[in-house]
């Protein structure tokens, strides 16, 4: 059995709520009392951070632990129930294993989803580096975009009139956002990572660091370089992208977007430059479409 000091969030989540039998805690309470119960092992941990590891692995938890239940209402709750034990078969394994073993590629209709379920306003793009010119050479645009955008379209909801004066009254219609895609993000590649974010996402309102899976003493670093660069970090939950996805830091907002930088990467890149078409679309009618945009196939439905 594991220690203290080394036993997983999972583990940790386990022992408390089996020694709670048919109780029912919400994720941060949850969190609270981990922090309580095992301060040798979380006393350097915030428990928001604990809450989002909890949303972040809950869903796998569940699959593996049938006495674990967690409420479909939100907020969720979560409690553990002695019930007879089922055996997971090799069969069950394989299975979870192909749905949580995605490529990065595979996760940008995921973050779409997550964009446009969670936000509701935030229009995706995918920005593909294969078609960037590559004019300046090798590694002349590394880390210039990033692995996808947005745009936030502030109107929602409103009438022609109301978006018509807005716009002359020269109130905001919209902000951009900016996501650079891991599957994963170790300590040892925290910086690597990060400043990539930071090199290709600083023209946006909003730039994050989008990733499955952050090791608590990665996210402890992530958290000291957004104080110095705003650069925010998203917990992307693959299996249930819309409910159990979470901005674990939010981004610092920058008031103005930078246009010159905008300029030299759609330059350089023909899916970034549809997208400014798109903003200056946006910018000129006040209004966009789902249709427009890289919107997951079948999400359209929902709308």
């Amino acid at each position: 059995m594991a220690t203290q000091e080394t036993m997983t969030t999972k583990e940790a989540v386990l022992q408390f709520l089996k020694s709670k039998p048919a109780v029912e805690f919400k994720s941060r309470e949850l969190a609270n009392a981990l922090k309580e119960t095992f301060p040798a092992r979380f006393a350097d941990k915030e428990a928001v951070q604990l809450a989002a590891e909890i949303g972040a692995g809950g869903p796998l938890w569940l699959k593996k632990n049938p006495q674990l239940h967690r409420s479909e209402d939100t907020p969720r709750k979560y409690w553990f129930e002695y019930e007879e034990q089922t055996e997971t078969t090799p069969l069950d394994l394989a299975i979870e294993t192909e749905k949580t073993a995605k490529t990065e590629h595979e996760l940008y209709p995921i973050l779409a989803t997550f964009l446009l379920s969670r936000h509701r306003r935030i229009y995706p793009k995918r920005i593909d580096e294969k078609k960037s010119s590559n004019s300046h050479g090798k590694d002349g645009n590394k880390w210039l975009h990033p692995d996808m955008v947005g745009l936030e379209d502030l109107t929602t909801g409103w009438g022609y009139e109301m978006k018509s004066f807005s716009a002359k009254a020269g109130a905001q219609q919209a902000k951009l956002w900016s996501f650079e895609v891991k599957l994963e993000v170790p300590r040892s590649k925290v910086r690597e990572y990060y400043f990539q974010a930071v090199s290709n996402s600083t023209w946006a309102n909003f730039g994050y660091l989008v990733a499955v899976k952050i090791g608590a003493d990665a996210l402890s670093e992530l958290r000291l370089l957004h104080e110095l660069h705003g650069i925010g970090v998203i917990l992307l939950d693959p299996d249930n992208p819309a409910d159990n996805s979470t901005i674990a830091i939010p981004a610092h907002e920058r008031p103005d977007v930078d246009w010159g930088t905008c300029n030299r990467i759609a330059g350089e890149n023909k899916d970034f430059l549809k997208y400014v078409k798109l903003i200056a679309q946006f910018s000129d009618t006040n209004e966009t479409s789902l249709k427009e945009w890289d919107v997951p196939k079948g999400f359209a439905a929902e709308e």
